[in-house]
């Protein structure tokens, strides 16, 4: 299968494009700003929101999934000009793209489009845009959705990052590994799901016929805190590094945030052969490929 993938040196992208060239697909791996190689795969400099991306409809790609995004809420927030021709001009550029080369379009949108007043967010439910990254999204999906072979994937991840900086759970190995007091939210509920299942969720949905929007995210629900917990259990750290931290009382941030985004999955679960892994299982996972070395292959060392 041709696979075209924005955001290739993002979290979600760059597991997803060494996942799947390692699993045989041809994959066009789209980047902007942070150049980078991925075994297996051609790699292409796009720049989404105003250059050429006729590349993209000349590879004709059974499938486009596109990852990139403005993800920092905040800077989202302060930056709405930069959000909006990110998170909606470019989606509707690639969207485009998918028209104009008949291809199957995956959009990876977010668990922040609710208001988080209830637990396990169905994929029917109203939407709410507490915050400007959350319109932007919204309006994305909007866009998506008028694509006639469309998914919309609404999750929430975690994982490896093939740059030099740290996803959540990378920074948490980090501040714990060093004995560093490390704070974590006790007022803000998840769905997490490792980067690895969701790639293998996304190459089944890559390939199905599905159409709509669906929610793919870890099995069950937890605060921040309690996964920075199970981390630390699993990691044989010290629990008494973690500092329980509200959200609500953090003055520093710029934009309101939901405080229950977690996802109900069973429509996911009904559809796809993919397990989708529990929140202790999918860190299992993480720590076995960590032990594996798994890191260090995604970077190419």
């Amino acid at each position: 299968m041709r696979l075209f993938i924005s955001g290739a040196s993002g979290l979600l992208g760059g597991n997803l494009s060494y996942l799947a060239s390692q699993a045989g697909h041809d994959v066009l791996a789209g980047f902007n700003e942070h150049p980078l190689h991925i075994a297996g795969c051609r790699g292409i400099g796009l720049d989404l929101v105003k250059g050429d991306l006729s590349p993209v409809i000349s590879f004709k790609p059974h499938c486009i999934i596109h990852c990139a995004a403005l993800t920092s809420v905040d800077i989202c927030e302060t930056n709405r000009a930069l959000a909006w021709q990110v998170n909606v001009g470019a989606t509707s550029r690639v969207a485009e793209c998918a028209r104009r080369a008949s291809s199957r379009l995956i959009f990876i949108s977010t668990d922040s489009v609710f208001d988080g007043k209830k637990a396990y967010h169905k994929e029917g439910e109203r939407t709410v845009a507490l915050n400007y990254y959350a319109k932007t999204k919204i309006e994305a999906e909007r866009i998506v959705g008028r694509h006639k072979n469309h998914a919309v994937v609404r999750t929430n991840f975690y994982g490896f990052n093939i740059q030099q900086k740290h996803s959540f759970a990378e920074w948490l190995y980090a501040k714990l590994s060093a004995g560093d007091k490390t704070p974590a939210f006790t007022d803000f509920y998840f769905s997490p799901i490792l980067a690895n299942n969701l790639s293998d969720a996304l190459l089944e949905l890559a390939q199905n016929e599905f159409c709509g929007t669906l929610h793919v995210a870890g099995k069950g629900r937890m605060s921040k805190y309690e996964f920075a917990q199970l981390f630390a259990e699993l990691f044989s750290f010290d629990s008494a590094l973690l500092v329980p931290t509200k959200m609500s009382e953090l003055g520093s941030l710029k934009a309101v945030r939901p405080s229950d985004c977690s996802l109900d999955v069973s429509k996911a679960e009904r559809l796809l052969r993919t397990p989708l892994l529990g929140i202790r299982a999918g860190l299992e996972l993480f720590k076995r490929l960590h032990e594996q070395g798994y890191r260090e292959r995604l970077r190419g060392r």
